[in-house]
This record gives C-alpha cells, sequence and structure tokens, in this order.
C-alpha cells in the first residue's frame, strides 16, 4: 500500500469513530428527550432496530468497538458512486464498518481469477450463471467458501428472505452465499385499462376470458380511428405467452419431477394445448403475426405507441410502459394483473428471486467471529433506518418528507448517487418508510408480495447439470425455433413430437439424468 492510501485510510478510520460518536450524541439526546429534527439527514437520525429484533445494536451500543474492515468486490454495471459518499457514510456510521468497495463491471471475467489466486476481499459477489459453472461448484465443495446454512436463522433481517430464494442459491442443499434478494415472482401483464373500460371488459379470471379480451382489443377498435390497426397482445420472438399459457394450464415451471425423474415443461400435455391456443389466436390475427422476427425493445415501442392491448412483462412494467405511452397518447391509462383466478389456483412461475450471491470466502475471513460481524452488517442492512436509505437516499438531499411520508426530491440524483449501494443488500427494503408513491408503483410492490402466495417453484434451480452448462443454448434452440414454427403452421404435432426427440438426443437426456443425480444429492444432505 503506498503512502497516500495509507493517509487515507486513516483519515477514513478517523472520520468513522467522528461519525460513530455522533451517532451516540444523537442517541443520548433522544433519550433525554431532545427529539429529533424532521429535516435531518437519514443518516444522523437515531437508529432504529428491526421489528422483533432485540440482538440489533445501534451505533451507540457499538460506540466501544472498532469498525469492521469490510473489502467487497461487487457487481454494477455503469458509473459506480463516489468513494465516502454521505450514502457510504451513512451505511458506515450505522453498521459501524470501514467499507472498501471495489465495483467491477466484468464479474463474469474477474471473479473467476480472484478466486484462482487466492487473495480475495471479504466478500464476493457471484451472478446467478456463475454459481452452476464448475469453477465455482468445485470452490463450494472444497470448503473454499464459508457454508452459511445454520447462521442464517440468529439474524431476523436475513431469516424473514423467503426459503425458497435460499433454496435456489444453494448448493447440494446447503447455503454458500447470502442472495441479493428480489422478488421471487415479478411477473405480470399490462393492459391498456382505457381500452378495457370503453369495451366493457373486466380482468380475466379464466382463459375464455383472457382470450375475449384479446379478440376485444383487436377487433372491436378499441383505438376508435376506424381502422383495423390494433393486435390483442404484442410479443416478441420470445413468443412467452406460451409459457405463460401453460402454466396456467397446469404445467410445472420450466421442469417437472415425479418418483425423482424429471421432464421438461415442453413435453406435458399442458404446453402442447398452450401451444395450440397460441396458433389459434396467431392465425386469428390477435397477436402481431412478425412475432418471430420482433426484437425486445421493438416489442416495448409497439405497445407504447398504441399498437396493441396487452404486454407480458414484469410488475414495474404497467408504470414505466404506462407513462412512455402517456407521451404518445395523452388520455391513455394502464393497469395489470398477475394470475387467471379461475384456472387452476391462478399460478404464477417463482423465478431465482436474486440479483446474485455474496459469498465469503474462509481465506479471507479466518474466524467466526469475523464472519458472524459480516453477516451482522448484511442484516443491519435491512433496518428501518439502512432500508429508507436504500429506497429514498438521504433526507433533504434525495428526499423529504410530506406530512410524515417520503416524497423524493431529486430522482435522477438518487439513481446516481443511491441506487449503486443497493447491490450491497441481501434483504430487500421493507422495512423502509411508506413514501408517497403513484398507485401504479404501490400497486407493484403489492403484487410482488400476493404473487408469493401462488409461485410453482422450478425444481431445476438449484440443481446441477453440466451438459446443460455444456449444452444449454442449444438445447434451448431446438425448442424455441420449433415452438415459433408450430405457431406459424410450419410444422403440426408431429412436428413438434420430432423436435422434442431431437431435444432428447441432443443431450436433453443427460440433462434429465443430471438433475435427478443432483436432486438425490441435495435430499440426503
Amino acid at each position: 500500500m503506498n503512502g497516500m492510501k495509507h493517509i487515507k485510510r486513516i483519515m477514513k478510520s478517523l472520520r468513522m469513530h467522528t461519525l460513530v460518536a455522533l451517532a451516540l450524541t444523537l442517541a443520548l439526546g433522544a433519550l433525554a428527550g431532545c427529539g429529533g429534527n424532521a429535516d435531518s439527514g437519514a443518516s444522523s437520525s437515531p437508529a432504529p432496530a428491526a421489528s422483533g429484533s432485540d440482538a440489533t445494536t445501534t451505533p451507540a451500543q457499538e460506540a466501544n468497538l472498532p469498525p469492521l474492515q469490510l473489502s467487497m468486490l461487487v457487481n454494477f454495471v455503469g458509473e459506480p458512486p463516489q468513494e465516502d459518499s454521505d450514502v457510504e457514510q451513512a451505511i458506515e456510521a450505522y453498521t459501524n464498518t470501514d467499507l472498501q468497495v471495489q465495483w467491477v463491471s466484468d464479474i463474469k471475467q474477474k471473479l473467476p481469477v480472484v478466486i484462482a489466486s487466492g487473495d480475495m476481499p471479504k466478500v464476493l459477489t457471484a451472478n446467478n450463471s456463475q454459481l452452476k459453472l464448475p469453477y465455482m461448484i468445485n470452490a463450494m465443495r472444497a470448503g473454499t467458501f464459508w457454508d452459511l446454512t445454520d447462521y442464517i436463522q440468529d439474524y431476523p433481517n436475513l431469516a424473514q428472505v423467503n426459503p425458497l430464494i435460499y433454496e435456489n442459491v444453494s448448493l447440494d442443499g446447503r447455503t454458500y452465499g447470502l442472495p441479493l434478494v428480489r422478488p421471487i415472482s415479478r411477473f405480470a401483464i399490462t393492459y391498456r385499462k382505457d381500452w378495457m373500460d370503453k369495451l366493457g371488459l373486466q380482468e380475466p379470471q379464466t382463459l375464455d376470458d383472457f382470450y375475449n379480451i384479446l379478440r376485444a382489443f383487436a377487433k372491436d377498435d378499441p383505438d376508435g380511428n376506424g381502422k383495423d390497426d390494433t393486435y390483442g397482445i404484442v410479443e416478441d420472438k420470445s413468443i412467452s405467452i406460451i409459457y405463460r399459457v401453460a402454466l396456467w394450464l397446469g404445467a410445472p415451471n420450466e421442469w417437472g419431477v415425479k418418483d425423482g425423474k424429471f421432464f421438461p415443461m415442453a413435453e406435458t400435455d399442458e404446453y402442447l394445448e398452450a401451444l395450440k391456443w397460441v396458433k389459434k389466436i396467431y392465425d386469428e390475427k390477435l397477436i402481431n403475426p412478425d412475432f418471430a422476427v420482433v426484437e425486445k425493445t421493438a416489442a416495448d415501442t409497439m405497445f407504447t405507441s398504441g399498437k396493441a392491448g396487452l404486454y407480458i412483462n414484469i410488475t414495474d412494467g404497467a408504470f414505466k410502459f404506462g407513462e412512455k405511452l402517456k407521451k404518445n397518447i395523452p388520455e391513455a391509462q394502464t393497469d395489470m394483473f398477475s394470475r387467471l383466478p379461475g384456472l387452476n389456483g391462478g399460478v404464477v412461475n417463482a423465478e431465482n428471486g436474486t440479483n446474485g450471491t455474496f459469498i465469503i470466502p474462509k481465506s479471507s475471513v479466518k474466524t467466526e467471529a469475523e464472519l458472524k460481524q459480516i453477516l451482522t452488517f448484511f442484516d443491519k442492512l435491512g433496518d428501518e433506518q439502512m432500508a429508507t436509505l436504500f429506497r429514498w437516499g438521504v433526507e433533504g438531499k434525495h428526499y423529504k418528507l410530506d406530512n410524515g411520508k417520503p416524497v423524493f426530491i431529486d430522482e435522477q440524483l438518487y439513481t446516481t448517487q443511491v441506487t449503486p449501494y443497493r447491490k450491497l443488500m441481501a434483504v430487500d427494503d421493507g422495512n423502509a418508510l411508506e413514501g408517497n408513491l403513484p398507485p401504479m408503483l404501490v400497486k407493484e410492490a403489492q403484487m410482488n408480495e400476493d404473487n408469493q402466495k401462488y409461485v410453482v417453484a422450478n425444481p431445476t434451480a438449484p440443481l446441477i447439470s453440466d451438459t446443460y452448462s455444456e449444452k444449454g443454448g442449444q438445447l434451448e434452440k431446438i425448442i424455441e425455433d420449433a415452438k415459433v414454427k408450430f405457431v406459424m403452421g410450419k410444422i403440426d404435432e408431429n412436428g413438434w413430437k420430432q423436435a422434442l426427440e431431437q431435444w432428447h438426443k441432443s443431450g436433453g437426456d443427460k440433462v434429465a439424468e443430471e438433475y435427478a443425480q443432483s436432486y438425490a444429492q441435495a435430499s440426503h444432505q
């Protein structure tokens, strides 16, 4: 370490002790009845413990402890935040931590090199696909990283994460990292509410209802221009509506398992029925006929320019696409739904539920005591004060209070200065202060919560298949090409069965066998 870096580290340590002392003074002032200043920033408010957490201590209680020196390698694409920003200082003061974050945009290339070198920071982030690669699997099985399975329950915020998310990032039934949590199911269909109201339609309960909406949007001139120029739904070349309909009809999520044997969703009767249903709406021109050559960005534009009534997306789509749509058609209104309650209980698909995983190397974190300090750091980021910081930023700079509720002052500044730090969260920001948000953003949060009750899990999410790692793209292309051809009438049911047979012979059978082996191994842990 050169002289300047050494001086900087000393100055940062001195600043940390000053911030902790300030937090102690504020906390003691509050206890003495001084009261808080409503205009002060979130970083200087007395630090509440997480709900139901007696174990979470405040900075004041930790003032006699030296800061945890926490080096992290964090995946972030974009302009990294300024070091020692007020956001970072607020995190450090609350968690009694000296953060040393290295922000990298090429984590796929960086991570294997860092792990192979053995010279690792105390925390690494791996994206979802990297957890399934041989070098990472070998490292986890060899004990390179701490096994966190038996620790998580001792940390109230970490323990509240959906167990399915921990399962999805596990290996052989054990948890070697903390997930960067996101909603377990963000599925939604954004629709034109103004068209629905004009045509006297309601949100669908069954597949027949869904079909009737598509037909009305395509055939009943919902935009009132007297032309036959709208579609019920816009799709891109992924034609994901097939997957959605198959799931609604009762197909498994990506893969099914019966008596320990695995089979792909595409091989089920429900998937074939979904193919036939989508071919029907294609033949009736209820869907854009050029879907096979349409990229996602072009599909976005088709919807936001008023060419279709529904668009399959995620829960933040109704607000985002609604705002874009209003720029083109000011009177347009959007809403969203995620389920068909009258069909098989209204299931939705479970996603991975993560934006990556934090892993903790044993070579850098040598003692259980230090491991627990690091887990405490991640747990504290879910407390109300930190959750509010991550959701809203610093009070007086990024947000203000309006009748006791946060309202953004400068969303662009928040995006630049605060959003990168969300990459440090192993929990969601559910403990944050509730603010004044547009109705669609309120509904987004509610739908993310509601969807959890109806998810169908993908049983292969935590499993390992070397063949899939090697040939997954090739195998998926066989199915992708065949489903497009089926919908467009270029192959019939026999042609579809031939494609499935090709999938089996090209490595699909081997993938199924390896998933079964991985499943059996995890079940015996």
